[in-house]
């Protein structure tokens, strides 16, 4: 038959009905072969939804997946990928999988109720490439989902047909995965995720087979998109399984039993997905002569009493086989097919995300990053190389080299007087006298902070000696958390971190210091404007206007001699030896003054101390302790588990962007 030829009225009435009899005539198919990457005519129509965001999907899954393998430093997860190419046409491809002698071919012939497909005896290498069978207009819709198909016969073989009712469903021959030819199974592999639907071709003999189930969890597709079918179940009813008075529920036994056995081996499947066939026998009469034959009693002389349950059996398989074909050869409307392609999509992704998840073992490595990033684990840690009363020891030394009350209250009066007229003048020369009469006020003496001691080595260990026991634990705990992020360079350096913290420490009591001697500035107000010029007054008062104004009133109050004595009066007072005796008398009030300036400011600096840290030397000893175990948190936990918590929030991050999609 020429391409020209268009297809008989009888095929176009099997593809408008297809629960007519089997038997009757269907596909006038053409055999050709087809490269895969060669022009041909467009498709009948198109699906209105294209692949766009499902190839942006399958892009940024394959973007993690490389991410992953570069922090993990492995080989990427091998992710299946292929199902957004359908979403551009309006084809719905079902393939045909099976083994070797599983009667695929013939289950092709059986659907099409005509012999489309020439290999009906499958042994040997058995098809070797996939056949499609196909509506000759939608080759070109074909062409364009395979292009580029990477497959080791460089060519896909197609059929073509007629079938206007039928146009957009396309059966596919798959090679026989369990051939002795090892590319075979990478073909199946290759080409399954093109496809829409997928028939599993099973036989009571290979139900069970290891490398189907195996390859049954790799072709990932919709539930509602996989058919199985026990083909050759008239093998069933073979001379070794025949008891006399076939039994009225022989079959719904067998299908219980595939099914037990399908749920078994992995491969669940309900009762609108499975099916019964006899493929080489697809009606109840060519079954009854089937079995008939095999018992050798070709004229049903010896069994006559089973020939009507034979043949039940075999109109429940033609039921069955009916049913297959209006499932997969139905005309399918472009809503439908988008349907179908689109839940094979997303079971597509879930499946490749799962598969991250498994490759990388997300969720394993997740939870030993959290545990090693964790600060209650680290604080543990550090107590137990540390020891319970490391920070208490270097506390207390610390607090040997503080600054003494009396330091403090001398630099918190320094700022005081600043704000003062004349004190300045006075302080400076006599601080010396202000420091020791103010101690003496305040109850107390004035003595330098005395020199500390070395800090860190407790027991006989430097800070630098505990740091490597520290990182050598932690080493010890998550060797391969460390291994298979190569955390190793990350971890801190324990002879940098040991001057680290000495530098900080040294600046740890200052800090307290300095944080105590603001809180006092800000609370100290600026003395006000009587006060001050009180000292004015009192600096004018004694060495100048008191004696001129006795000499003044004298010689305007008497008379002879009281005047002549007021005019003495006023030329002594006005002499460098009565001025300078006024002014030592008032520089000795601003001393005093100064001292007791001195004393309150000591008080205050007690005072603020004790209430900074509950009270009392221990209260002191505390405060410094507890400053030494945040710097130790901080440096040293918090160092040391940056590494893992920064990489768990890498994978976290890839996490939450896998779960979107």
């Amino acid at each position: 038959m020429s391409n020209a030829d268009a297809p008989s009225d009888d095929a176009a009435n099997l593809a408008a009905d297809h629960t007519s009899n089997p038997a009757a005539p269907g596909w006038v198919p053409r055999a050709a072969c087809l490269p895969v990457n060669t022009g041909g005519r467009a498709a009948s129509g198109t699906h209105p939804s294209s692949g766009t965001d499902h190839l942006s999907c399958d892009r940024t899954l394959a973007g993690i997946n490389a991410e992953l393998a570069a922090l993990m430093r492995c080989d990427p997860a091998p992710l299946v990928t292929g199902a957004h190419r359908s979403l551009g046409d309006a084809l719905v491809i079902c393939g045909i999988l099976g083994g070797k002698d599983v009667g695929k071919s013939t289950l092709i012939n059986a659907l099409a109720g005509e012999r489309v497909s020439a290999t009906d005896e499958e042994v040997g290498t058995g098809t070797t490439r996939p056949m499609a069978y196909i509506h000759r207009d939608s080759i070109g819709a074909y062409r364009r989902r395979f292009a580029g198909f990477d497959e080791p016969a460089g060519r896909l073989d197609v059929t073509e047909h007629g079938a206007d009712a039928i146009r957009d469903v396309v059966l596919v021959d798959l090679p026989d995965f369990d051939s002795d030819l090892p590319h075979h199974v990478e073909t199946v592999q290759a080409v399954a995720p093109l496809l829409d639907r997928l028939i599993w071709v099973v036989t009571p003999r290979k139900i069970a087979d290891r490398m189907w189930v195996s390859l049954f969890s790799e072709v990932i597709k919709d539930r509602g998109n996989i058919h199985c079918v026990l083909n050759k179940a008239d093998e069933l009813l073979g001379d070794d399984a025949y008891l006399p008075g076939l039994s009225s529920t022989f079959l719904q036994e067998q299908t219980d039993w595939v099914r037990e056995i399908l749920a078994r081996a992995g491969c669940p499947q309900d009762d609108d997905h499975l099916f019964m066939s006899a493929a080489t026998a697809p009606t109840a009469e060519a079954f009854s002569q089937l079995i008939a034959t095999r018992w050798d009693d070709p004229e049903w002389t010896k069994y006559g009493n089973d020939r009507q349950a034979v043949a039940g059996i075999g109109g429940r398989l033609a039921d069955d086989l009916a049913r297959l074909r209006q499932c997969v050869l139905s005309p399918v409307t472009c809503d439908q097919a988008g349907t179908l392609k689109q839940a094979n999509q997303q079971v597509e992704t879930r499946r490749n995300v799962e598969v991250i998840y498994e490759h990388y073992e997300l969720r394993e490595w997740t939870t030993q990053l959290r545990r090693a990033g964790d600060e209650t684990y680290h604080q543990t840690l550090l107590n137990d190389v540390f020891g319970a009363d490391f920070c208490g020891i270097v506390g207390r030394r610390l607090r040997t080299g503080q600054r003494s009350e009396t330091e403090l209250a001398d630099e918190v009066l320094v700022g005081r007087v600043e704000q003062w007229p004349i004190l300045p003048v006075v302080f400076w020369p006599m601080r010396w006298l202000v420091r020791r009469l103010g101690a003496r006020f305040a109850g107390t003496r004035w003595a330098p902070s005395a020199e500390a001691e070395d800090v860190f080595t407790v027991r006989g260990q430097s800070l630098e000696d505990r740091l490597l026991a520290y990182r050598s634990r932690i080493a010890g705990d998550h060797a391969r958390l460390i291994r298979r992020f190569e955390l190793a360079p990350r971890l801190p350096d324990a002879e940098q971190t040991a001057r680290r913290i000495g530098q900080r420490t040294a600046t740890l009591v200052a800090d307290i210091d300095e944080a105590l001697l603001t809180a006092l500035n800000q609370s100290y107000r600026r003395p006000r404007w009587p006060t001050r010029w009180l000292l004015w007054a009192m600096l004018l008062w004694f060495p100048l206007v008191q004696p001129l104004a006795a000499g003044f009133l004298e010689l305007l109050a008497g008379d002879g001699i009281d005047r002549l004595h007021g005019a003495i009066q006023i030329v002594l007072a006005l002499g460098a030896t009565r001025l300078l005796t006024g002014l030592v008398f008032v520089s000795f009030v601003y001393v005093i003054i100064l001292a007791a300036m001195y004393a309150r400011c000591v008080g205050q600096v007690r005072r603020a101390r004790r209430a900074a840290t509950g009270g009392g030397d221990a209260g002191q000893d505390d405060a410094v302790t507890e400053g030494v175990d945040d710097l130790l948190i901080t440096e040293c936990t918090g160092a040391m588990s940056r590494p893992f918590v920064e990489t768990e929030a890498a994978l976290g991050d890839l996490r939450r962007r896998i779960d979107v999609l």
